[in-house]
């Protein structure tokens, strides 16, 4: 599979494998070789949810500014996820952006062990 992402200024390497995106409850995983692929698949399948005014647009920014790349990139490097909360009808979902490696995603989101914005009730990736 590809390399994801960009060399970043100073010269760091900051590229993951091909990216794995699931919306807990919603959206099987899926994976893409490219990260800019994985955010507009993962903006496409939010317009398709009845979010409120807010959130649609919190999530947009999130997912389609033009600093959204480098935001995953960074947090799929530093913590092998990317998690975002969000509501559908009155239940609490996450959209999660993983690394994987071999086609296979390195921790399947599961509302039991992850609590949006809670880093430290995350499963080790490895």
């Amino acid at each position: 599979m590809g390399r994801v992402g960009r060399p970043m200024a100073g010269g760091g390497c900051c590229a993951v494998d091909a990216v794995t995106v699931e919306i807990s409850g919603i959206m099987e995983p899926a994976a893409f070789e490219q990260l800019l692929d994985a955010l507009a698949a993962a903006w496409g399948a939010l317009l398709l949810l009845p979010l409120k005014g807010y959130e649609h647009n919190w999530l947009e920014c999130m997912l389609t500014a033009p600093e959204a790349e480098l935001r995953a990139l960074e947090s799929i490097e530093r913590y092998g996820v990317w998690e975002m909360p969000l509501s559908v009808g009155g239940s609490l979902h996450e959209l999660c952006m993983r690394r994987t490696f071999q086609g296979i995603s390195s921790v399947q989101c599961e509302e039991e062990q992850l609590l949006p914005g809670n880093r430290a009730t995350s499963p080790d990736p490895r």
